[in-house]
This record gives C-alpha cells, sequence and structure tokens, in this order.
C-alpha cells in the first residue's frame, strides 16, 4: 500500500487551487508539472525512503532536507524566473530542474540496494529520547582538542590577513563602499597557502558547528558547569571566527543548527519558536546589509526585501544564468568546472562560477562569484546529459552519508545523530542550493563527514570497556 505524506495530499490540491487563480496559462502548465513532479516523487519513496519525503524533516534526516530545500529554493522559484524572462534555454532549464524529482530518488533507491537501511528501526527513532552513548569525559576531552584546534587556526588566520572586514565595520562607518573588496580580500585573495584557506574554511563550517552542538548535547545530556562554560566558549569562539569575513551564511548557519537541534528534540512547531528562529538566523545577515547597502537603501523594508530575495530567488536566478551562457556564449566545457575530469584538459580548470559572473554583471575583472546548486556546474560541463547523471549519482551520495550517520548512531538519538543532523544542516539546505557539489564536499568539508563517522566509531569500539 502507497502511503504518501499528508501534507502533499493537503499541499497538492491548495496549489492547484491557488495557482489557477493566480497565473498565466504558460506558468499554469509549468505549476501543473512541477505539482505532479512532486506527487511522483514521493510515491517513488513511500515505500522504500519513508525517511526521504517531507516527513523526514521531523527527523532532519538528510535527503528529506535536500528535497525540501530544493524545492522551496529552486523548483518554485524556477517558476518565477521563467514567467519573467523569455529564452530559447527556458525548456532545457525547467526540464533539468524537474528531473530531479525522478532521478534523485531513483539514486536513493539503488544507495538503499547497496547499503539498505532498516526502515523499521527509523520509524521507531520519532519517539526515542536523547542518549549518549560513550562517557562523558572522552567526549570533553575531545571537545576540548578540538577547540583548541579552532583556536589555533583562527590565530593563524588573524596573523595572516592584513585587514579584518568585522573590525573595519567597527571602525568607520563609510566601509559600505569597499566592504566588497575586504571580503574578497579576506579569504578569497588572500594570499597564503591554498592548504591554509581550506583550515579556515573547515574549521568555519566543519568544526566550529559540530563543537557547538556537541558541547551543548553534552550538556544537556549532565548538567554540569563546566560543559556549559566549554558551550559558551565554543558559541562565542564561534561567533566571533564566522564574523570576521562578514560573509552572511556562516554566522547564520550557527543559529540555524541550534533552532534545528531544538526542533529535534521538541519534535513540534510553535508560533513563539518560529519568531526567535528568524529573528535569531537573520538578525546578523540583516545588520551585514544594512552595512553593505547605500544609505538611501537602509530602510526596514529594503533591506528585508533583499534578504528575502537572495533567500528565495537569486539561487533560481543565478541557475538560468549558466543556461544562459553555455553553450549559447561559450561551449560546453566537457568536464573542467567540476575539478573532477579538468586534470585530463590541457587548460586546466574553469572558474566557471566566476566566468558567470564576469557575463552577468558585465565586468570582466570581478573576482566575484555567481555560485549555483549543482545543476549549474554540470549543465555547464556536459548539459542535460551531465545533470541527469549526477542527479542519479547524488542521490546515491546523499543515501550514504545518512546511513553512516544511522549506522553510526545505531538507530538511537545519541550524540552522533543528533550533532551530525544539526552541526551540518546548512550544507544540506542553503549551501546545497547555492552551491557547487565540490565547493560543498572540499571547501565546506562535507568529504569529511564519512571519515568523522569512522573515526568516532573507532573510538567507541576503543574505549566502550573503558572505565570513565
Amino acid at each position: 500500500m502507497i502511503k504518501i505524506d499528508k501534507a502533499v495530499i493537503l499541499l497538492y490540491p491548495l496549489g492547484l487551487l491557488l495557482i489557477s487563480f493566480f497565473v498565466d496559462n504558460d506558468v499554469f502548465i509549468y505549476s501543473l508539472l512541477l505539482l505532479t513532479s512532486i506527487i511522483i516523487y514521493e510515491i517513488f519513496i513511500s515505500q522504500d525512503q519513508p525517511y526521504s519525503g517531507i516527513r523526514g524533516v521531523w527527523l532532519l534526516a538528510t535527503p528529506s532536507l535536500i528535497f525540501v530545500s530544493y524545492t522551496v529554493f529552486i523548483s518554485i522559484p524556477s517558476i518565477y524566473i521563467i514567467s519573467t524572462i523569455d529564452h530559447p534555454q527556458e525548456l532545457n532549464y525547467f526540464l533539468s530542474v524537474l528531473s530531479f524529482y525522478l532521478l534523485f530518488p531513483m539514486g536513493l533507491y539503488f544507495g538503499n540496494k547497496i547499503y539498505p537501511i532498516q526502515h523499521e528501526r527509523v520509524e521507531k527513532m520519532y519517539e526515542m529520547e536523547w542518549s549518549l552513548e560513550m562517557g562523558h569525559r572522552r567526549i570533553y576531552e575531545i571537545l576540548i582538542v578540538m577547540l583548541s584546534i579552532i583556536i589555533l587556526i583562527l590565530g593563524l588566520y588573524i596573523i595572516r590577513v592584513e585587514t579584518i572586514p568585522v573590525f573595519e565595520i567597527i571602525r568607520n562607518p563609510n566601509v559600505y563602499k569597499t566592504l566588497f573588496m575586504l571580503r574578497e580580500e579576506s579569504m578569497k585573495l588572500l594570499n597564503v597557502p591554498k592548504i591554509e584557506k581550506y583550515f579556515y574554511s573547515w574549521s568555519r563550517d566543519l568544526l566550529i558547528p559540530l563543537g557547538i552542538v556537541s558541547s551543548l548535547f553534552l550538556y544537556m545530556n549532565n548538567k554540569k558547569r563546566k560543559y556549559f562554560l566549554l558551550f559558551l566558549i565554543y558559541f562565542f569562539v564561534g561567533i566571533f571566527n564566522n564574523s570576521i569575513t562578514v560573509a552572511k551564511l556562516p554566522i547564520a548557519a550557527i543559529f540555524f543548527s541550534l533552532m534545528a537541534m531544538y526542533l529535534l528534540k521538541k519534535r513540534h512547531f510553535s508560533f513563539r519558536m518560529i519568531i526567535v528562529s528568524i529573528i535569531s538566523i537573520f538578525s546578523i545577515p540583516v545588520m551585514i546589509n544594512y552595512i553593505a547597502s547605500l544609505p538611501h537603501l537602509r530602510t526596514p523594508e529594503k533591506l528585508l526585501y533583499a534578504i528575502a530575495y537572495r533567500l528565495f530567488i537569486v539561487p533560481a536566478e543565478v541557475l538560468f544564468e549558466y543556461f544562459k551562457i553555455f553553450p549559447n556564449k561559450h561551449p560546453f566545457l566537457l568536464g573542467r568546472s567540476t575539478q573532477l575530469f579538468s586534470w585530463i584538459h590541457s587548460d586546466g580548470n574553469f572558474n566557471t562560477a566566476n566566468y558567470v559572473a564576469q557575463v552577468w554583471w558585465k565586468d570582466r575583472f570581478t573576482t566575484g562569484s555567481a555560485n549555483a546548486v549543482y545543476i549549474g556546474n554540470f549543465w555547464a560541463d556536459f548539459g542535460l546529459f551531465g545533470v541527469m547523471i549526477m542527479t542519479l549519482i547524488l542521490g546515491f551520495l546523499i543515501h550514504y552519508i545518512y546511513k553512516q550517520i544511522l549506522a553510526t548512531s545505531d538507530y538511537k538519538m545519541d550524540m552522533i545523530y543528533v550533532t551530525f543532523t544539526t552541526a551540518f544542516i546548512s550544507h544540506f539546505t542553503f549551501s546545497f542550493v547555492s552551491s557547487s557539489i565540490t565547493v560543498i564536499a572540499i571547501t565546506k568539508g562535507m568529504i569529511f563527514i564519512p571519515l568523522l563517522l569512522y573515526f568516532y566509531r573507532n573510538l567507541q569500539s576503543k574505549f566502550k570497556n573503558a572505565p570513565l
């Protein structure tokens, strides 16, 4: 018997009713195709991957986060993009977007055949209380070592960089005129070995969120003062570290992880929680937008519009730019943009994000990056074929990551499950819809998640019978 999320059963007719009233005929067809694709997706995953649909969000299941984020930030806005732009590539653009709903669950399905997940045990997790399998002292010692590494990397960065943007904001009220270049020079254009840039990025996107939620979990499990103090140190070091380049996502990701942790604990939304979460997540990005904006644009409505537009429209808009440029203005790259196949090309890697920014912004000297969801790079490389193959592979990889989290936690709401689903939630939501696969995997450190889980399994086995 096919079981579809109740939310989808309600949303489908409601969505159909709304689009029939408020859109024209062409947009109605696109909207109908999208709604139907979502239903097909839910039917596909209903039997074998119940954690991959909307309901899986309550467990912060990685496939569910990918599905919901893609739908909200790419698929739905893509209809708006098509309705406002007339271009020969709009059909290929929309077909590429829709292909996710068939090929991603196929990838999940094949992944489940090779690395099967015990669905009955996943279902029981909805009712489980949190637990800690490894001793508190062991976890505390690991977190202290990790904090030392974070502070060491932060100190190295401060020594290396000439100007710290967050300090310039405090000192100079006219910094909005140069903030873009300060951000570029503080990371991308920093004249240091590439490995040092990766160290800082891994510390910011991997170690800090993991340390914050792990120390908070430790305190919630054992109300010792030293655990709370460790959480506070992690939190304030994380806030400082992730805000010094004035990039909005790293600082918002900290509050997003904490909000996700609260959701996983309570298993329900409340109006108060929603308001507090929105204020926490977007307060600093709004402040940065305020400082970076021209004085006449610093009104509440314009700032909120800028944040909303950046969040809900820009990911789909940037993606469409890739379809406009390749192959009309530049031939397909045949693997040069992914860093996976670029070694076979005599010209080496092609910086697609920077090239798209140069064409889109009509500035051939800009160092900015028009980063897009994985579809952009694989369209630029191989066209529709590349998009379809990568979507299938993506489903397989996401299944594998979630399988490793479940296996390491032994299908329990323990420290591993809670921290790995909450600490890296931004990787599979906001970063996923606005970054290439190689950026998420290498620059943001997603490639290390299976390695960290492997390290924990070995550590747990080693100390299982050791005295605390």
